[in-house]
C-alpha cells in the first residue's frame, strides 16, 4: 500500500500510480492513469515526479515501465 499514490479532487480519484505491484519487482513502474477531464494539467507530471522520488527513497536502482501508447498525451 505504501507503493500507491492516489490524487484526489473533491473526493473523487483522478490520477493513481503504483510501483512495485507488479511480481514484486519494486523498479516497475506502472500501472499508472490520470482522468480524462484532467489531461493536460500535468497531474501525470506531478505523480511520476513523486513516484521516481519514493523510488531513489528506497536505493532502488532505476525505475522501468512495459509500454505506454504513442499517440497519447503520456506518450
Amino acid at each position: 500500500m505504501e507503493r500507491i499514490l492516489v490524487v484526489r479532487q473533491k473526493g473523487k480519484v483522478v490520477g493513481f500510480c503504483i510501483y512495485g505491484g507488479y511480481e514484486g519487482v519494486p523498479e516497475r513502474f506502472g500501472p499508472f492513469g490520470v482522468a480524462l477531464d484532467q489531461h493536460g494539467k500535468k497531474l501525470g507530471k506531478i505523480l511520476l515526479n513523486l513516484c521516481l522520488q519514493q523510488i531513489k527513497a528506497e536505493s532502488l536502482h532505476g525505475a522501468w515501465f512495459l509500454w505506454i501508447g504513442e499517440k497519447t498525451s503520456a506518450g
